[in-house]
């Protein structure tokens, strides 16, 4: 490392006061178990990272601290790079995490589902082989980047049991996609763990589309975020006497008092400007030759970029190889590696490596700590200066950078974007599309969707696309929203295409077919009526045209999903005949999986005995498959079924079998177990272990609809403690958001709990209200259990209404008749209440 380099390092000024906020932060983390997310914002150059890294190197001290780091600043960064930096950075704690099988657990599914997780393994590597972990037939069910997200999590939670975590994620303005989402999720969750979140991010400068995007992500996560739980740091430019006192420290003697007031007065008390002023006038005194105009041009700097394009000029005149080399350097991104630019120069690696010493010491360029020959830029304001001032010659740069990685053929993201900045648009869309492919792939959906939208752009700026060309692209870009869980967006791009398609557009049958499709799926995660108006009939026509194609591969999984959303929405023979069709195709194809999933989904149909004997056959498919997943989804819905049937004894122990499973691929899915387990306790009138079940469940929501259930299930829990008002209280925090919903099946659940919470607050003639508030064709059939439920619950409120007892009789006398038929499942209607319970249909 270089005598400026550290020099630099060690001086820390007027910064007391924020310095103090972090540590009481982590003061109150470390003392009272709180969660806190502290985010530094300021300009380029005002001493962000300095201050965290100081802040960070006061804890390296401290016993049982896990620190991790990450840097953003990575040009055209492949996807989840920064969190892969992060978890790297593990390697670095003074613990012994690689005696931790759950932490090990976390990286291996990490590595199997994104090879940018990969050499992290090597942390782990003594207790690898001793983990149960993903499959392969599990990373072939996954569709979604939850499983990524929820893992990394899962990593903080696994770390903070034992430690306290401080995370500082440096420069987010500079995120890969992927990354962003990760942090984003982690956020939301954050609440859960013990740690201290540290964010950088520029205040009001970007200097591309990136910045300005993830600076608008971030900040609408953390404002979703309690104002008890976060700490916005806005860390201001030095006062004059801070930027005297640096100054002169930084001048050593060699400026007049005059000439550091002047110096201090002009730079803004921007620490990084005032420095590299300094560093251009030691450079400039050292210099055989006297360049008198440089020299008053650093003493009365006008922008923080002078210095650095006084320093571009001086280094030209003295040596033009030497700044052609850092225009090179420039173009591959604030960190690059020797070996590359050695290839981009056609240069010999060694004497390139002696130029960059030179260069280390005075213009900005620093060797990296991890000795794999890469090098940084000590600031991306020197990068930006430089690219800045190759204008059009930046293009050539980029174009020679896009061709050696094509050569190479191992970052499709990396060329693409080189060819972009090249304004080589047919070249870089070409790239775009394989980077996204790749990314969609290795499950970086977030990524996935900013290569298909910048692709898209691409298109439809160049004559030549058809519009079968630009359609496909934009369903691919809908499905990578869809797999990020940006349903609205993708609903709005497959809307669309839809209405253009009726319009007249020609497109492939084919292509409709998945339009359709993407139109119907986005509408049942959305979850509103829109689903059932919109969302259905677009899969119906989706099935229709496959029918018509004869394509049997995929008829099967479009007919077994349109079912479900007719169950979801209450349309029971059609979901039926559909479930049948879907049953006839996986028949004919041979398609064991198809068939398995079925038989986890047979219980919306098919009475609870029936359907536990079918969960029993697709449970040892699955094991034969490896598919651990789809074994504890199937646990779980045996375990609900097992409820249903008064049987609690062997669904707790289906139930427990399906959490432990999910806990050891730490699956996000574990909510769906844990809500259903706390129903058996409930009804085990073991109370606690309800509400540590039904809480967790709660707490690790992965849907709306799941937050919903488990919330009314600890509603119920309330009132069986005779918490009334904390019961009626939950309910009707609730109600927008069940109203809202405008799904049949939760609004039922909902519609009934409420009624009959407020039947024991001896409130009969609003819990009538409750109860008739969402008379829906939701149950078509007399023989429904629910009707029953309904009707037993409605003739207990005309009773205490005092209502004429033959009309009350008349009620329960045809609950009677349909509790004739339910026999099996008779004290499910002796209950006073409905459980939410949850199945894995999708």
């Amino acid at each position: 490392m270089s005598r400026a380099k550290i020099e630099v390092q060690q001086i820390f000024v007027d910064r007391e006061e924020p310095l103090s906020s972090l540590s009481e932060v982590f003061d109150s983390i470390r003392n009272l178990g709180k969660d806190r997310i502290v985010t530094v914002y300021g300009e380029p150059g005002v001493g962000k990272t300095t201050l965290i890294n100081n802040f960070l190197k006061e804890l390296e001290s401290k016993q049982e601290l896990v620190i991790l780091r990450t840097v953003g600043r990575v040009f055209a960064s492949s996807p989840y790079s920064a969190l892969s930096e992060m978890i790297s950075s593990l390697k670095r704690s003074k613990h012994t995490i690689e005696q931790s099988k759950q932490i090990a657990t976390i990286i291996l599914n990490l590595a199997k589902l994104v090879p940018a997780f990969e050499p992290a393994i090597s942390l782990v590597s003594d207790v690898a082989s001793r983990v149960f972990s993903l499959t392969q037939a599990d990373k072939e069910i996954i569709g979604n980047s939850m499983y990524v997200n929820n893992l990394f999590v899962s990593l903080f939670e696994k770390l903070s049991s034992k430690n306290t975590v401080v995370a500082f994620f440096d420069d987010i303005q500079w995120f890969d996609g992927s990354s962003l989402e990760s942090l984003c999720f982690l956020l939301e969750k954050v609440s859960r763990i013990q740690c201290m979140i540290v964010l950088s991010i520029r205040k009001g400068h970007h200097s591309s589309e990136r910045e300005e995007a993830n600076t608008e992500l971030l900040n609408a996560v953390l404002s979703r975020i309690d104002e008890n739980n976060r700490l916005s740091v806005n860390l201001e430019p030095f006062t004059l006497y801070s930027s005297t006192e640096l100054t002169t420290i930084l001048a050593r003697d060699k400026l007049t008092k005059e000439e550091i007031r002047s110096l201090a007065s002009r730079t803004g008390g921007n620490p990084y400007f005032i420095n590299c002023a300094i560093k251009g006038l030691q450079t400039i005194h050292e210099s055989d030759n006297s360049f008198a105009s440089d020299r008053r041009a650093l003493l009365a700097p006008k922008s923080v970029s002078d210095p650095i394009q006084t320093l571009l000029l001086h280094i030209k005149r003295e040596d033009l190889s030497m700044r052609v080399l850092l225009d090179y350097a420039a173009i591959l991104g604030d960190r690059f590696k020797s070996k590359d630019l050695s290839e981009l120069m056609n240069e010999d690696q060694l004497k390139l490596i002696h130029h960059l010493e030179e260069l280390e010491t005075v213009y900005g360029i620093m060797k990296n700590n991890k000795r794999d020959g890469s090098y940084e830029f000590d600031h991306s304001i020197t990068r930006e200066v430089i690219l800045d001032s190759l204008k059009d010659a930046a293009r050539g740069i980029h174009e020679k950078a896009a061709k050696m990685y094509e050569e190479r053929g191992s970052n499709p993201e990396l060329v693409a974007v080189h060819y972009d900045s090249a304004d080589r648009p047919k070249l870089a869309l070409k790239f775009y599309v394989e980077a996204a492919k790749n990314a969609t792939t290795n499950f970086s959906f977030a990524d996935s969707t900013n290569y298909w939208k910048r692709g898209l752009e691409l298109a439809n700026s160049q004559p030549g696309f058809t519009v079968a060309d630009r359609t496909l692209l934009s369903l691919q870009l809908g499905s990578s929203q869809f797999s990020t869980g940006q349903f609205e967006e993708s609903y709005a791009i497959s809307h669309s295409i839809v209405q253009e398609i009726e319009s007249g557009i020609e497109i492939s049958k084919q292509l409709e077919a998945d339009t359709r499709l993407l139109l119907g799926k986005s509408c049942r995660y959305i979850g509103t009526k829109r689903a059932a108006s919109e969302g259905i009939p677009n899969l119906l026509m989706a099935c229709q045209i496959l029918e018509e194609l004869d394509e049997k591969e995929r008829l099967g999984a479009s007919y077994s999903t349109l079912s479900t959303a007719l169950d979801h929405f209450a349309f029971h023979e059609e979901a039926l005949e559909y479930f049948g069709r879907a049953q006839k195709v996986f028949n004919e194809v041979n398609d064991r999986v198809g068939l398995a999933t079925l038989g986890r989904k047979s219980g919306m149909f098919y009475d609870s005995r029936r359907t536990i004997g079918f969960l029993d056959s697709a449970i040892q498919t699955f094991k034969q498959l490896g598919a651990t997943i789809e074994v504890a989804r199937c646990l779980n819905n045996q375990g609900a079924e097992r409820f249903y049937i008064g049987d609690f004894g062997s669904s707790k122990k289906s139930l427990l079998e399906s959490i432990k499973l999910y806990r050891e691929i730490d699956s996000y899915e574990i909510d769906i177990p844990l809500n259903n387990l706390g129903l058996v306790y409930i009804q085990l009138d073991d109370f606690p272990s309800a509400r540590s079940f039904l809480t967790e469940a709660f707490e690790r929501s992965s849907e709306v609809f799941n937050r919903i259930c488990s919330s009314i299930n600890i509603s119920v829990l309330d009132k069986k403690e005779n918490k009334l008002e904390d019961s009626v209280q939950r309910m009707q925090q609730l109600a927008s958001l069940v109203e809202e919903s405008g799904e049949p099946l939760v609004q039922d659940y909902f519609g009934f709990n409420m009624a009959s919470i407020l039947l024991s607050k001896e409130l009969a003639k609003t819990a009538l209200e409750w109860l008739e508030k969402y008379q829906l064709n939701v149950w078509k059939d007399d023989n429904e259990l629910a009707l029953a439920k309904r009707l037993t619950l409605k003739a207990r409120i005309l009773k205490e209404l005092g209502t004429q007892k033959a009309e009350v009789g008349e009620i329960v006398e045809q609950a009677r008749e349909i509790f004739k038929t339910m026999r099996p499942q008779k004290w499910f209607y002796l209950i006073d209440y409905y459980p939410c319970d949850l199945h894995v249909l999708d």
